[in-house]
């Protein structure tokens, strides 16, 4: 089988707001109302996209409910609202070398900001004159100036600096690029994980390794997460160069807590923040973002955090980069020995995956000039009557209900004796609880999952230290953790936050 690695898909660029995108010259009229036609390309984000239209990226996602649910893709083409704007004065450009600035929160007020700063409204309203109509969550306000000794820096303007001096300046690494990207010595790094501790605030997890040997599953997962970014971080550690894990234990009850922890400047004001691993948390934890740290997300497959959060990224791929796996597999390995068939139920969820799978099959297909299909059922009785005696194969399961999943596996597997049956389907398959395993097992059972590597090899100096430190082999997950380490903090060491 095959090896698939996904850990980095979807990760948002730093630079991408720097280099300039192609707005699109295709404007179709659809139910009397204007948009561009855009086609999505290699490297653009929704927030860029959002940005080059001048369109809110909710109401770009409200228009796509495609993107809503899927995330962007390369390729897609999708509709923008085309607006005529009067206001045709040039877009302002943000003075960091000598203004402050703030980015209002959910609920704030001009009010909460001026007292927060110790200005006075009437300051406030002279540095932003565009804001007297009223002020709204994730905007950019002017809080103050800076006090600039240093009289040689170079400012920032639109009308005098091109994008090519800005690309000639970051690799220079000159003032403008210490002020976009704020270089230092150490860097704080908060995780924000279920290390399954009763301490309220910061733990010491090499204490917990060295006196608990009897860690639960979710604990140990943890563990071996932190002792991979550990790793990462002795590896890249220079005189110049450091970064401090700060391990906060958050579990999915832990709301209150996570509020409690974000008010405290030490760790709110971390440069990085890993995790938290729960929807309502991570959710929480949003209120508190900050467009000018990296906020990564762990073991979360949705797609719907990284929307209108361009400060986000995530680890784990979606369910779809597996639908899309399976079908590269099939094609690949099982097409040309036996019938390829797809069976799902009628559940949305399902012919979603079921739809991708086909898109993406068809795809290589037509790609290779042959002339395979898919043949689609919906029902294991439809499937039964076109099966036939002595051939072969192959089924992609795709559901993640455990009803179906379970009621169809074990009707597979009578159909299995008389015709081999060669089995894919999700990862989530195998952990059901009323299915019998021996069924996967005698009908060669084959998923897609982002932590199938075959890591031996790649890190031998890592994992022979790791088990001088442990007595056992690392876990998947400390090659996630050792992964994400080795390439996040890689970048902060080479441009910063």
């Amino acid at each position: 089988m095959k090896k698939w690695l996904f850990i980095f898909w979807g990760i948002v660029g730093i630079m991408n707001c720097y280099f300039p995108q192609e707005k699109s010259g295709i404007i179709e009229k659809i139910n009397g109302k204007e948009y561009y036609i855009h086609q999505v390309k290699k490297g653009e984000s929704l927030y860029g996209i959002s940005k080059l239209y001048g369109v809110e990226m909710e109401v770009i996602l409200n228009e796509n409910p495609s993107v809503k649910e899927k995330g962007l893709r390369v390729g897609y083409s999708i509709m923008i609202p085309v607006t005529h704007s009067k206001n045709t004065a040039k877009e302002a450009v943000m003075d960091t070398v000598n203004y402050k600035y703030h980015r209002v929160l959910k609920k704030q007020t001009v009010y909460s900001i001026c007292k927060e700063y110790g200005i006075s409204q009437e300051e406030f309203y002279r540095y932003n004159p565009d804001k007297k109509e009223g002020i709204k969550e994730n905007d950019w306000v002017i809080v103050g100036k800076k006090d600039n000794t240093n009289k040689n820096e170079v400012v920032l303007k639109k009308s005098d600096v091109s994008i090519g001096d800005i690309k000639n300046s970051i690799a220079e690494k000159t003032n403008i690029f210490s002020e976009l990207f704020r270089k230092k010595n150490e860097y704080n790094v908060l995780l924000l994980l279920p290390f399954g501790s009763d301490k309220a605030e910061e733990l010491n997890v090499e204490d917990m390794i060295k006196y608990d040997y009897a860690f639960p599953y979710m604990s140990s997962m943890m563990i071996d997460f932190y002792t991979g970014m550990r790793y990462a971080i002795d590896s890249l550690k220079t005189d110049s160069f450091d970064v401090r894990l700060i391990p906060i234990d958050m579990r999915e009850t832990d709301s209150l807590k996570m509020i409690q922890i974000m008010n405290v400047s030490e760790y709110r004001d971390a440069d990085v923040i890993v995790g938290p691993v729960y929807s309502s948390l991570i959710k929480t934890e949003q209120h508190f973002s900050n467009i000018r740290k990296y906020h990564l997300i762990p073991f979360v497959s949705q797609n719907k955090f990284l929307f209108n959060h361009p400060e986000y990224s995530k680890t784990t791929p979606s369910i779809y980069v597996d639908v899309q796996a399976l079908a590269h597999y099939v094609f690949d390995s099982l097409r040309k020995r036996t019938n390829v068939v797809l069976l799902y139920s009628n559940s949305n969820a399902d012919k979603e995956y079921a739809r991708e799978f086909r898109k993406y099959y068809n795809d290589l297909v037509y790609r290779d000039n042959s002339k395979d299909t898919v043949r689609t059922f919906r029902s294991i009785s439809d499937f039964k009557k076109y099966v036939k005696d002595k051939h072969a194969y192959t089924v992609v399961l795709l559901t993640n209900n455990q009803v179906i999943a379970t009621d169809y596996i074990t009707q597979l597997s009578i159909i299995n004796k008389n015709s081999p049956i060669y089995l894919c389907g999700f990862y989530k398959t195998t952990t059901f609880d009323n299915l019998d395993l021996e069924y996967l097992n005698q009908m060669n059972f084959v998923f897609s999952y982002y932590q199938n590597v075959a890591y031996s090899g790649f890190f031998g100096n890592y994992e022979k230290r790791y088990r001088e430190e442990f007595q056992t082999d690392p876990s998947v997950f400390f090659y996630e953790g050792l992964q994400v380490g080795l390439y996040y903090f890689n970048l902060i060491k080479s441009y910063g936050t």
